[in-house]
């Protein structure tokens, strides 16, 4: 993602923060902002250029969350529930998985997306084949293809 990306996302995510904060005494029935921690921020930003490439907006939705932040569990990557993202900290050994959960996460999030329901290679499965490995998205061409098969399953 390019400087003047960041820019554009972190000048648009201010300017929500902004309106919300100024119009906190009228009668607003809940303030629009979301907590995102700040290292999970880029993989975030590049979620909404993703999205956008695609002619997707997500950033309303994801502003609508409460929290996008990290959470000790030891029993998944990665997991929504109660309008909060939760990244597991174990995570920070490769911050390509951290992306690829974070990408997932905001699916289930934003697109309310399912899991894929049997042991499959794309993004959306619940359990992957057993020969799965993160390192196939670290291929540019790879990781477009996957996300190009999970935002059609969007339209």
């Amino acid at each position: 993602m390019k400087t003047r990306d960041y820019i554009l996302l972190a000048l648009s995510l201010f300017l929500i923060i902004f309106f919300a904060v100024s119009s906190k005494g009228q009668n607003t029935e809940k303030e629009e902002t979301v907590f995102v921690a700040a290292s999970l921020q880029p993989f975030v930003f590049d979620f909404i250029k993703e999205a956008r490439k695609r002619g997707f907006d997500p950033l309303d939705r994801i502003i609508s969350l409460d929290s996008i932040k990290f959470k000790n569990d030891n029993r998944t990557l990665g997991l929504y529930a109660n309008n909060n993202v939760y990244i597991n900290p174990f995570l920070n050994i490769d911050s390509h998985i951290i992306k690829v959960v974070v990408f997932h996460e905001l699916f289930h999030a934003v697109y309310k997306m399912p899991h894929c329901h049997k042991k499959c290679n794309h993004l959306m499965g619940a359990y992957k084949p057993e020969n799965f490995t993160f390192s196939l998205y670290y291929n540019d061409e790879i990781w477009q293809t996957v996300l190009d098969i999970e935002f059609n399953r969007i339209k």
